[in-house]
């Protein structure tokens, strides 16, 4: 119970620290951030299933083994790096298909691609997006496998068994 506090306390921080993005936005880019798309109960559905998936994320991060900070850093290109650059920060999922439909169903195997896509839906209209509903289930299935993962290596790495 204390690392899945230990993942909630994460997602509710988290959750402070980024929920003033999206206001930022249209105040910086005014006239060029339409929120006529905005569905308000959609962009914080997926928000929270977005930032508890990241809590849960972090607690796996953590439960990776690292001998020294210098190692850490390794495991972070090896483990985060991959995830972020193709979490469709930069390109949409549908784009990806137009060029390589294999490429774009294996892309499916990264959570992240479903929280930049649900919040595309949930900003900009569903039209060219993946599925609302199905990237806010993927994200807490996301969550509940990767939580149990690092909820059980973290038992492991402080000796809790």
């Amino acid at each position: 119970m204390v690392f899945a506090a230990l993942a909630l306390s994460t997602s509710l921080e988290l959750l402070a620290i980024y929920v003033w993005v999206l206001p930022v936005a249209k105040l910086v880019l005014w006239n060029s951030f339409h929120l006529s798309w905005l569905g308000c109960a959609k962009v914080a559905c997926i928000f929270i299933c977005a930032q508890l998936f990241y809590g849960t994320w972090i607690l796996f991060i953590a439960s990776i083994p690292a001998a020294s900070i210098e190692e850490l850093s390794i495991k972070h290109y090896q483990y985060v790096q991959p995830f972020f650059w193709t979490g469709g920060y930069y390109f949409t999922w549908h784009l990806l298909y137009t060029k390589s439909h294999f490429f774009a169903y294996l892309l499916l195997t990264n959570p992240l691609i479903y929280a930049t896509e649900g919040m595309r839906a949930a900003v900009m209209g569903q039209e060219g997006s993946l599925p609302f509903w199905g990237c806010c289930a993927a994200l807490l299935g996301f969550t509940v496998v990767i939580g149990f993962i690092a909820v059980r290596r973290m038992m492991k790495k402080v000796d809790c068994l």
